[in-house]
């Protein structure tokens, strides 16, 4: 049985109003894949910062991205949580990169699972040295990171029983 977690979120003209989107989707949002779906998921939109520890030292620690600027680095970071007795096979989680971000090249990060990316709005997807769009020229031309427009992740093997995985992209606002 097939599971692909499939997230949508509306693409604003506004960089606030994208990050306002962003902030209320990918913040702590369970989903599953249907309503009968064994397999959960919580994807949090999140940058790193550096943070004055007591003894003065300082360390990176993630925090929600309630509040980005052209430049910044966001980290998707997508909890996949089986919730059943058994193995769930074939589980593929999909996310779009906002059309206001580029993709992180060599920034998606999974144990155990195959990724691939879509140049379509996620109708295909395939590994990168397979991609390929049309250039101003009208000829195809290899893609390249910033024409990625989603990211799928296919967990191999099946994702155990009451196990949780977590699957991450980074993408830079525009």
């Amino acid at each position: 049985m097939n599971r692909t977690i499939r997230f949508t979120q509306a693409q604003p003209t506004r960089l606030m109003l994208t990050l306002l989107a962003m902030s209320l989707l990918f913040q702590g949002v369970t989903l599953a894949a249907a309503e009968d779906s064994p397999v959960s998921i919580v994807t949090q939109a999140v940058v790193e910062t550096k943070v004055a520890t007591e003894d003065g030292r300082l360390v990176v620690q993630r925090i929600p991205a309630s509040k980005v600027l052209p430049g910044d680095t966001v980290i998707f970071v997508n909890t996949v949580t089986n919730n059943s007795d058994s193995a769930a096979e074939n589980v593929a989680v999909s996310n779009p990169i906002p059309a206001s971000m580029l993709f992180v090249s060599s920034a998606a990060t999974a144990e155990k699972t195959a990724i691939t990316f879509s140049v379509n709005g996620g109708v295909n997807f395939d590994r990168p040295e397979r991609l390929q769009v049309l250039g101003d020229d009208g000829k195809p031309r290899p893609a390249t990171p910033a024409d990625y427009t989603d990211i799928r992740w296919l967990f191999s093997p099946p994702l155990p029983a009451g196990v949780t995985k977590q699957v991450e992209f980074q993408a830079q606002v525009k």
